[in-house]
């Protein structure tokens, strides 16, 4: 198991939570390569990886775990962040 999912068990529930941004791979891609300058990526070892890695397994295992592990829209992140510490209780 991994650190963040051991430090995450650690806090009763509703304390703490682990989001995680649904951006589509093909966003993400170009993001990447905005930043990247448009140079050549190896995708497949990037991008598709890493996006199925957060996707297809760590996400799910935090829920399978009965952890707090919610999608973040990637269109208006910031909105669902102050959502969400609004629903906890802050007043900011």
């Amino acid at each position: 198991m991994g650190r963040w999912m051991e430090y995450a068990k650690t806090f009763r529930p509703g304390e703490y939570c682990t989001a995680f941004l649904d951006t589509p791979m093909d966003v993400c891609e170009a993001r990447v390569m905005e930043r990247n300058g448009g140079k050549p990526i190896k995708r497949e070892a990037t991008i598709v990886k890493n996006w199925n890695r957060i996707h297809k397994s760590i996400q799910p295992r935090f829920e399978r775990e009965g952890l707090d592990a919610p999608w973040i829209p990637y269109q208006q992140p910031v909105e669902w962040v102050v959502d969400r510490l609004r629903q906890g209780g802050w007043t900011g």
